[in-house]
């Protein structure tokens, strides 16, 4: 999702708009980061408020300091936490990573 995707989203009427796939296409492949995420965010907000459009925050918020960065500093409506706590493996390493001797 870039800006151009949120005006059409605002074109086209949509009620949800979700940002699942920042960071996966041509547009937007180096634009993936939780800050960058934050600032795309805070950037769309207002448009998306302004056209009655509810938020779904996705992606990179793996950890409850960063879900809840996403709701107030990113002005989200929701926020997807997904393999922060379905995977396993992920789980594992953020455990083996942080205490590792």
């Amino acid at each position: 999702m870039d800006y151009d995707d949120v005006q059409k989203a605002i074109e086209l009427g949509f009620d949800y708009i979700g940002t699942t796939l920042r960071g996966y296409t041509k547009q937007t492949q180096n634009q993936s980061s939780t800050e960058k995420n934050y600032e795309f965010l805070k950037w769309a907000a207002p448009l998306w408020r302004a056209n009655n459009i509810k938020l779904i925050a996705e992606g990179g918020f793996d950890t409850p300091i960063r879900a809840r960065n996403g709701l107030y500093l990113g002005n989200a409506d929701a926020v997807v936490v997904g393999s922060a706590i379905t995977r396993v493996q992920y789980i594992t390493k953020q455990f083996y990573d942080k205490i590792k001797i």
